[in-house]
Formats: C-alpha cells, sequence, structure tokens
C-alpha cells in the first residue's frame, strides 16, 4: 500500500473513533453549564402565586396574632409564611365590602371568631354550644382522646372546667398563676428557652427580608427592594401587634353560683365528654365573645397591617419574576422558612400555653363493655372533683326513660351523699373490717334499688300478668346494674387506698 494511502487510511480511522467517543460520551469535551435568566422586560409568572396562595395556617396566625390570649406568658408571632398576606386582604376587603371604615369595626372580631369551633352540647344550663378556640387549646388534647379499642361509644371523658377569668382582678391572677407554674419543674429555663425561641423565630424572619432587601439595592434590582421593602414593612407591623393585641376576649358580668353545671358532647369518632365546673365558670365559657376598641394607636397599626400586607401580596406577583434569578431564591427561602417556623412556634405555644394551665383535672374510662358500666363509673368511682354527681342522664337524653334507670338515678344520688359524708368525715374505710362494712352497707343501698325499680315496672300496669312480666324484664336489667355498681365501688375503695398510701408516703 502506497504511503500516501496508509497516512489517509490512518487519518479516517483516528476521526472514527473520536465521533464515537463523543458519541458514546456527549459532554466529554465540554460540560453543561445552568445559568439563571436574566430579562430586562416586564412579564408575569405563575412562580409569584406562590406568596398568595391560601394557606389556613396563616389565616389562624393572624387571628392568634390579632388576640395574643397568653400575652401573660409569651407573644405569639405572626410570620411572613405562604399566604400571609392574604388575611390583611381579607380584612381590608370585609371593610370596603361591609361599608365606610370608620362605620365598620368587626373586620378583626370576624377574622377571629371564623376559627372558633361551636361544639354542640347537652346541658343542664341554658347553652347548647360551647366555643373551642385557640384560647383554650389545652384543652382540645383533652377532648381528642384515644378511644379504647373495647366499645368507643362507651367512653367517657370528664374534665372539670374552672380556668375562666370574669374580670380584670380574675385575669391578673390567672396569670400570676400561669407564671408561676410555669417556673415549676422542669423550671424556669425550659420556659424562658420556649419563649426566647418564639422572639427568635421572627427576629429571623425578619432578618432575611432585611438581608434580601439590602442585597436587592446593591445589585440595582428595583424589583427586589420593592418586594422585600413591602415584606418588610408588613412585618414591622405584625412585630408590633405582636405587643399591642388588637381584639381582646370579652366576657359579659357573670352572678356567683358555685353550684355545678354540665354539659355533655357526644364525638362523631365515638366516646362522650362531660364537662363539668361552677354555673359562674360553665356560663361565663358559653358567653365568651371578641371585643374590638379601637384606639388612635391600635387604628394607626391596624391600617398598617391591612395596606402594608396588602401592598406585599400584590408585589409578589407583579415583581417576583421580574428579580434577579437568586433573589426569587431568596423569597422562596422567605416564604419556606416562615412556613415551617410556623408549625415549630404553634408546636411551642401549645407546650407553653398546656404548662401554664397545670394539672387539669379529669378523669377517663375506656374500654367499657356497657354504656351503663361507663356512666356508674363516672358517677361513682372517680375523684370527688370530676364525680357526675346529681347529672341527670335520661334528661339530657343520654340513657332512656326505663324503671331500671329512672330508679339508678336515685340511687346513684344516695351512694354519691353516703360517699361524701365517709370523705368530708375523713372516716374513709382503711382497715379490711372497715371495707367489709362499707361493702355490707352498699349492699342495702343495692337491695333499695331493686325494689324501687320493681316498683316504677309495676306503675301503671292494670293486670297481674303485665305486672309480673314489667318486674321480671326490669328485674334482668337491674341486677346487671347491681352488679356494675359493686364493681364501681371496689374501684373506688382501690383508689381510696392508692391515695392514703400517698399521703403516708408524703408524710414519712
Amino acid at each position: 500500500m502506497p504511503p500516501t494511502a496508509g497516512s489517509w487510511l490512518r487519518t479516517v480511522a483516528l476521526s472514527l473513533c473520536a465521533t464515537l467517543v463523543e458519541a458514546k460520551y456527549p459532554f466529554s469535551s465540554e460540560g453543561p453549564k445552568a445559568t439563571l435568566r436574566n430579562e430586562t422586560s416586564v412579564s408575569f409568572d405563575p412562580l409569584g402565586v406562590a406568596a398568595v396562595l391560601g394557606n389556613p395556617r396563616a389565616d389562624a396566625s393572624a387571628a392568634k396574632l390579632y388576640v395574643q390570649f397568653d400575652k401573660d406568658t409569651f407573644h405569639w408571632p405572626h410570620m411572613s409564611m405562604v399566604g400571609g398576606t392574604l388575611p390583611a386582604i381579607q380584612m381590608l376587603v370585609e371593610y370596603v365590602t361591609s361599608g365606610l371604615p370608620s362605620q365598620s369595626l368587626s373586620a378583626p372580631i370576624k377574622m377571629c371568631a371564623k376559627y372558633t369551633t361551636m361544639i354542640p352540647v347537652r346541658s343542664n344550663f341554658v347553652f347548647r354550644e360551647l366555643p373551642l378556640d385557640f384560647t383554650n387549646v389545652w384543652m382540645t388534647h383533652l377532648i381528642s382522646f384515644r378511644s379504647g379499642a373495647v366499645n368507643p361509644g362507651n367512653d367517657f371523658m370528664i374534665i372539670y372546667v374552672d380556668s375562666n377569668p370574669k374580670s380584670a382582678d380574675d385575669l391578673k391572677k390567672l396569670a400570676a398563676a400561669k407564671r408561676a407554674r410555669l417556673q415549676l419543674d422542669p423550671g424556669p429555663g425550659w420556659w424562658m428557652a420556649g419563649r426566647l425561641t418564639l422572639y427568635v423565630l421572627i427576629l429571623v424572619n425578619g432578618a432575611m427580608i432585611l438581608a434580601a432587601m439590602l442585597i436587592g439595592i446593591l445589585a440595582a434590582d428595583i424589583w427586589a427592594f420593592t418586594l422585600f421593602f413591602l415584606y418588610g414593612s408588613h412585618w414591622i407591623a405584625s412585630a408590633l401587634i405582636t405587643f399591642l393585641p388588637m381584639v381582646q376576649v370579652s366576657t359579659p358580668r357573670i352572678d356567683e353560683d358555685k353550684s355545678p353545671r354540665y354539659a355533655a358532647y357526644e364525638r362523631p369518632e365515638g366516646g362522650t365528654v362531660i364537662f363539668k365546673g361552677p354555673k359562674e365558670n360553665m356560663e361565663a365559657w358559653a358567653r365568651t365573645t371578641w371585643k374590638y376598641e379601637p384606639t388612635l394607636l391600635r387604628t394607626l397599626l391596624h391600617w398598617a397591617y391591612m395596606t402594608t400586607g396588602a401592598l406585599a401580596a400584590f408585589a409578589s406577583i407583579a415583581c417576583m419574576v421580574n428579580m434577579h434569578g437568586y433573589l426569587q431564591l431568596a423569597f422562596l427561602a422567605v416564604l419556606v422558612y416562615a412556613t415551617l417556623a410556623e408549625i415549630l412556634a404553634t408546636k411551642i405555644s401549645r407546650w407553653l400555653q398546656t404548662k401554664a394551665m397545670g394539672d387539669v383535672p379529669h378523669a377517663l374510662l375506656l374500654n367499657n363493655e356497657k354504656r351503663t358500666q361507663g356512666i356508674i363509673s363516672a358517677t361513682i368511682q372517680i375523684s370527688p372533683i370530676c364525680r357526675l354527681e346529681g347529672f341527670d342522664w335520661i334528661a339530657m337524653g343520654l340513657l332512656p326513660p326505663l324503671p331500671a334507670f329512672t330508679a339508678m338515678q336515685v340511687v346513684l344520688g344516695e351512694i354519691n351523699a353516703f360517699q361524701r359524708g365517709l370523705e368530708e368525715s375523713g372516716a374513709l374505710p382503711r382497715t379490711a373490717e372497715e371495707k367489709d362494712a362499707l361493702r355490707a352497707e352498699m349492699e342495702k343501698f343495692y337491695e333499695r334499688y331493686r325494689g324501687r325499680a320493681a316498683e316504677e315496672a309495676e306503675r301503671g300496669k292494670e293486670t297481674e300478668t303485665a305486672r309480673i312480666g314489667a318486674r321480671l324484664a326490669t328485674g334482668g336489667l337491674a341486677a346487671r346494674l347491681v352488679e356494675q355498681m359493686r364493681y364501681a365501688v371496689e374501684k373506688w375503695i382501690e383508689r381510696v387506698e392508692e391515695e392514703n398510701a400517698t399521703v403516708k408516703a408524703k408524710a414519712s
């Protein structure tokens, strides 16, 4: 082969090999490059809509910001999360659509009332609904108890309500009691750490907005500066409202009445929650409302919050797509941080509020095979403060008006009076002989109950056959109820023994 042909073939072979290499590894000679878009034209992009997406947490956070119910122990921070500016727009629209601003001051109240859940109850006082909102979050974990495995419909939770202030003096006393409880174990350090964390969360949010605004100035990005300036203004208004609540809890004057009242709430998921408390406390809870009393400072802050929030929302759509790419990422980082920080703040605030309330008297009765077992146990075996003395199950519509149940309510009242006498006199059984004597005394109650139930069953029956049939039918149910009463009494005796052992241990 001639030398010229050989050189030509070698050149072709090398070219083919290089082509194959390039085909197998397309980026072998030059790697990919990610570039950020930098345009000078004005446009709009759905990416900016992320800032104003509907977010129920943002609405609830704004309501907490305006109320600051726990301001005596901590302050709730409102941050620039996803949808954080929408509550301001909604209030502003409320003013425009409901009349002149000077004639309509209900927008803040409507915002707070929107996050009040009215739970339907059966009560032995006038009200048929009780408000549940962020001012009594400490109660939600009791209402949302986990049902038992046997029959969730037979579970009972009894909550004693004694925390509804009715005057300014009551509020001061309650605030002092909360601070005292927060300083108990695990100590004031945890309380201060939680409270400081809430302040740090909002300060970091403000620092991120300020830093982005300064970067926008240095980068000569008017769009970024405008966006972060408006968000910074809205953040300042929110931070000032944190220390000057706009809406207050309002409770009308309630006559002093310590007699117990009850309200029963049947949960959709199964189980019954019964609220017990003095009439003045239960009525104060039921009549709690929101009150907005504008002053010059409150009015200025309120309108600053609404206007800056509305402008920030509009700027989110108009400015974001026209900013530099890295400032767009910075804005998204602010939204994501604030959204996650609000979740953390919610956890901390619930812990602080629950700890400040202390141990709420309550009793949980689970795994009752029969509903009557839970009813009898709630009336006899639990602690006196939660015991359902005088609870009319038939009038509340929680039991049918059968003779056995009508007589049962009477005997439960007699047993409660007997228990109260022993507890108030300090004559609770301690020895085995005293316990046997107590059981023998209880048998007298049971015997009278059987006779009373039989009389109730026979009443109104004209023939002997009808009376015998009614007595037999009622006798079987009464016998079962007596066994359930015996079980509840034994549990009461066990609880008394445990309390005596605790008192001895503390004394020693």
